[in-house]
């Protein structure tokens, strides 16, 4: 699942996975248990919404439902110095250091953050995606 926002990414992704768009401006408990199947693997929303300025109550949606799907919040529009999703119940954040971390527009670069204690997802996250270390020059 996921919220409107983020439709270019679904359009792609509906090749491959099965995605349930949902309106941002009416996403809370009852919404997400009636479009969430067995199947349902992620819940995936910007907090607060581009363009629409919504703030989601990421909390309220990290208690539900009861099978609980991983839930991933982007969090690009605040940045980790306004907002911490992690803290309030989300499993994956996305942050983008282009904009208030660098300070720049001059370098494109994010970050996807999980918490500590989720050791064995973050190393095989790694593991698929983290540059190797014999392809790094050392000067």
């Amino acid at each position: 699942m996921c919220t409107a926002e983020h439709i270019s990414i679904t359009r792609e992704l509906r090749a491959v996975l099965e995605v349930t768009p949902l309106d941002s401006e009416n996403v809370d408990k009852e919404v997400l248990s009636k479009n969430s199947w067995e199947n349902t693997k992620l819940v995936w929303f910007g907090s607060p919404t581009d363009p629409t300025l919504k703030f989601m109550d990421v909390s309220q949606i990290a208690c539900c439902p009861s099978f609980r799907p991983l839930l991933f919040v982007d969090n690009t529009f605040v940045s980790a110095l306004c907002s911490s999703p992690l803290i309030l119940g989300a499993d994956i954040v996305l942050h983008s250091l282009r904009q208030y971390v660098n300070g720049h527009a001059d370098v494109q670069m994010g970050a996807v953050v999980l918490p500590q204690s989720s050791s064995e997802g973050h190393t095989r996250f790694k593991d698929k995606f983290a540059p190797s270390n014999h392809h790094r020059r050392h000067l």
